[in-house]
């Protein structure tokens, strides 16, 4: 299924200017998060920087994510960004991450709400939902 993102999303990279269609997979009712972090393996060869947006309320995962990159003055008021650049450890820590014992109500694949590359793709709502550029034909 193609797809747009939602553009009016907090954060700092413009999305549509990597490829005017994208792919939209679905991880919401995979049973761990093995299928996400291979999806996002692939992603991170390809990426320079990322952003890692958490709620205001997640202060563990904020503190994490900055220890690989700074906060963005975005105006999101209920939540933080963090920029930083894709490196080897950033890579490590972010494929590393168990999946999120909270799951009663969500079945998260990742600890952060949203992460951003880019080159294009997102992974929103904890990893549950994911945008990727389309192929070029």
């Amino acid at each position: 299924m193609k797809n747009q993102p939602d553009k009016k999303r907090t954060g700092a990279f413009d999305l549509s200017q990597n490829s005017s269609e994208y792919t939209f997979i679905d991880l919401s009712g995979r049973p761990d998060n093995k299928d996400w972090q291979a999806f996002i393996k692939q992603r991170l060869t390809e990426a320079v920087r990322f952003e890692i947006h958490c709620w205001n309320e997640e202060n563990r995962r904020i503190s994490l994510a900055e220890k690989y990159g700074q906060r963005a003055d975005t105006g999101w008021d209920w939540g933080v960004v963090i920029q930083g650049e894709v490196t080897a450890d950033f890579a490590v820590m972010l494929l590393s991450q168990p999946q999120p014992d909270d799951r009663q109500i969500y079945n998260k694949m990742t600890p952060f709400f949203t992460v951003r590359f880019d080159n294009g793709y997102e992974s929103g709502h904890w990893g549950t939902e994911n945008y990727a550029p389309a192929a070029k034909s």
